[in-house]
């Protein structure tokens, strides 16, 4: 049973401890799909409203630039005081959080050399004379795509688009940053030149705004892929009609928008932007930033989250998906811990109950032996009581018989004689009822021994005479079984040196230490049990020999008036069939 009660414990054990995993595992996976799903629709929503704030920022620009200069036939020729464009443009970059904003006129070759002179004279009144300076010196610019340097452009030979113009930036905001971008032809590049071409074919002026393919920024000192988006500045010709008249231009990073869009702590997910081109850039955030990758992480899960960003002319799809560093964040040694701690719990409930178990196991053997040791003291008793009782009955009668003979047959003279054997037998009788008495008042230290009170009264005792008072009461029981019962020596083994020693010493003299009651009580149980095993007419001898001090054991002093000191060896000796080896190996043990 036991060991069916702990094979289940460890059953239980590694079922409770393995359901205590997965439960933390999953509550700790439901937090990541939780999370997950939070920074999935904060993601979708943030990606949407940059978009829009962009596109906004743009619309307030051209609306202002419309009505500052409603006229087509006005431009490319117009300008707003820097420190208005500033106030102005500031705000705007903060609402759509682009790098800069600008606007740009569309110009004819035909019209290059007088928007030069009127743009210079303009920076040159508002305290930038140097501004859209290049290296070649003053004019529009545009990029030689082999060396990279910029040159004059003063016709449409640089456009890359179906039209022949020119679209130069001619005020941009945070001017500090982006001063160099000031009179370059963006119409120059094929990027630029597809989403301008669009924006200039859109008459409606709610739905023209167009972002390009992904773009290299000048300002930057290494590759962070941008885009540029735009939006038509309309004007009204002489018939009234809306005509483009210039650009307004958004300037912004991906990773910037990334980081926009996510909460700090998103470390480790992984957003792919795909244009509707085909063309890819990979970001992973890391520390609350969005970092260029050159390849997708090995570790990004399948599964992601796509966001669509629509827009005229060029659309784009981003991925958010899952890297082992993002869920790694949500896995800890919580669900290992729970499962030690239950299994610790239950180990301890199961050490406690094996402890229960025991104590009661301990118990019940205790029990068991108490009620041994009562039965055991109860067989002790009743041989103790006996051994006086029967010499009391056979003496009685041995007693009778006489008695009644004598009564019937014998003379005056035969009685006479009988009545002095009869008194001899009478004190045996008294003796070994006082040993019956003494075997009650046993009894009653039975309760001392139970609290552990009982004691040896130890004293000084005559051996000789401590034997033969023991030996008397059962002469009567040895009678009457026609054993031979007797004395055989008491030897007292001095020195032979010694010169009191003496040939013939009966041991009369030799005194024992010890408890006198006790000591007779282990001779007549040695006695008893050889009456009681040797056959008619046989014969028990008794014999006690002094030894020196050199067979005393460790555990026993000598009494300081003992002088020379040593052990008295007791012998009961009888004719009976003896014992086994395996009798002689119970002897002195429990039962």
């Amino acid at each position: 049973l036991r060991i069916s009660v702990l094979i289940s414990l460890v059953c239980s054990t590694v079922l409770f401890g393995g359901l205590s995993y997965i439960v933390f595992y999953e509550l700790e996976g439901q937090r990541l799909h939780s999370q997950y799903d939070s920074i999935k629709g904060q993601f979708a929503y943030a990606i949407e409203h940059e978009i829009e704030d962009k596109k906004n920022s743009l619309v307030v620009l051209s609306q202002y630039l419309k009505s500052e200069f409603p006229n087509a036939s006005s431009w490319p020729n117009v300008a707003i005081p820097m420190d208005t464009f500033k106030k102005m443009t500031d705000p705007l970059i903060e609402m759509g959080t682009s790098r800069t904003v600008s606007y740009s006129p569309v110009l004819k070759p035909e019209d290059v050399a007088t928007y030069e002179n009127f743009t210079y004279s303009f920076f040159k009144e508002q305290g930038y004379p140097d501004l859209g300076v290049s290296d070649f010196g003053k004019g529009v610019s545009a990029r030689n795509t082999t060396t990279g340097d910029r040159y004059h452009d003063v016709d449409s030979s640089s456009a890359a688009g179906s039209r022949e113009i020119l679209v130069p930036v001619h005020q941009i905001g945070n001017l500090d940053q982006n001063g160099a971008a000031i009179m370059y032809n963006i119409y120059s590049e094929a990027n630029r030149a597809a989403a301008l071409d669009f924006v200039l074919d859109c008459s409606d002026a709610s739905d023209c705004t167009a972002v390009t393919d992904f773009i290299y920024i000048v300002q930057d000192t290494y590759f962070r892929p941008a885009a540029l988006m735009m939006h038509p500045v309309f004007g009204f010709d002489a018939k009234g009609d809306n005509v483009t008249t210039g650009v307004v231009v958004a300037v912004f990073n991906w990773d910037d928008v990334l980081q926009n869009s996510v909460p700090t702590y998103a470390d480790g997910l992984e957003a792919t932007i795909i244009s509707s081109s085909g063309a890819e850039s990979i970001f992973q955030f890391e520390s609350g930033e969005a970092i260029l990758k050159n390849k997708a992480s090995s570790s990004a899960r399948d599964s992601f989250y796509s966001v669509s960003v629509d827009l005229q002319h060029t659309s784009f799809t981003i991925n958010l998906s899952p890297t082992e560093e993002f869920i790694a964040q949500y896995r800890s040694r919580g669900p290992l811990i729970s499962s030690i701690f239950a299994i610790s719990i239950i180990l301890i409930v199961s050490g406690i109950f094996v402890i229960y178990d025991l104590a009661i196991n301990r118990e019940k053997r205790e029990k068991e032996i108490i009620a041994e040791t009562k039965r055991l003291f109860v067989r002790y008793i009743s041989h103790e009581i006996r051994t006086p009782l029967n010499t009391v009955h056979l003496g009685l009668q041995v007693l009778h018989g006489e008695m009644t003979e004598l009564i019937n047959s014998g003379t005056r003279e035969q009685i006479q004689e009988a009545m002095k054997e009869w008194t001899k037998f009478i004190a045996d009788i008294d003796e070994s009822t006082e040993d019956a008495i003494t075997v009650v008042s046993d009894l009653l230290d039975f309760d001392k021994a139970s609290n552990g009170m009982l004691s040896l009264e130890r004293g000084i005792h005559n051996i000789y005479s401590l034997i033969r008072e023991t030996i008397k009461p059962f002469q009567i029981q040895a009678k009457s079984k026609n054993i031979i019962l007797n004395c055989e020596s008491i030897i007292d083994n001095f020195n032979n040196n010694d010169r009191n020693h003496n040939p013939k010493n009966n041991g009369s003299h030799l005194m024992v230490h010890g408890d006198f009651t006790k000591i007779q009580q282990v001779i007549r149980n040695l006695i008893s049990n050889a009456l009681k095993f040797t056959p008619k007419k046989g014969e028990v001898k008794i014999s006690a020999q002094w030894h020196p001090d050199s067979t005393m054991s460790d555990k026993v002093s000598c009494p300081s008036n003992f002088t020379p000191c040593g052990s008295i060896i007791v012998k009961v000796k009888d004719s009976g069939a003896g014992m086994t080896p395996e009798q002689v190996g119970q002897l002195f043990q429990e039962g």
